[in-house]
Parts: C-alpha cells; structure tokens; sequence
C-alpha cells in the first residue's frame, strides 16, 4: 500500500529519483529528509523520492553530516513546490 504522502509526491514531481534523475516509475522509494528517529514528519515537507541505490547511499551518511546535507540540499533543489 502507497501513504498518502508518497502519492502527492509522485502526484506533484512524477517518479524521478530527486537525486540522480533517474525514472523509476511504480520502483520509486520514499525517503524521510529528516529520519523520524529524529523527529521527522511523515509529510510533504519531509518527503523525498529517490531510487534504491541513492536512497541506499543518503542512509551511509549519518544524518546532520556534511556529506547528508549536500545529498538533502540536491535534494531540495530537485523538489517541486506542494501543491495546495
């Protein structure tokens, strides 16, 4: 089953991986920015779709770390706005 917040993710930015741009169609995954180990919302803001092996290399990095800002700063920049 898909959550809501990855059905208005792909809704409003297709299945693109928002790292590597890379199409990935029904196989997008989403990913929390900020983990919600750490607080992170389970919403729109919070949200990113990427492919397996981006996703796999943001979760090398440990959150907070130079390397994690650089991939959710790519990230961000690649997000299109929510639609309200």
């Amino acid at each position: 089953m898909v959550s809501k917040t990855k059905m208005k993710l792909m809704k409003t930015n297709g299945t693109t991986c928002m790292i590597c741009g890379e199409f990935q169609g029904v196989h997008i995954e989403h990913h929390h920015i900020k983990p919600r180990s750490f607080g992170g919302a389970n919403d729109y803001a919070n949200g990113a779709l990427l492919c397996s092996r981006c996703h796999t290399i943001v979760h090398k990095y440990e959150y907070g770390s130079c390397q994690y800002e650089l991939l959710t700063k790519l990230i961000k920049t690649n997000k299109k706005m929510e639609r309200t």
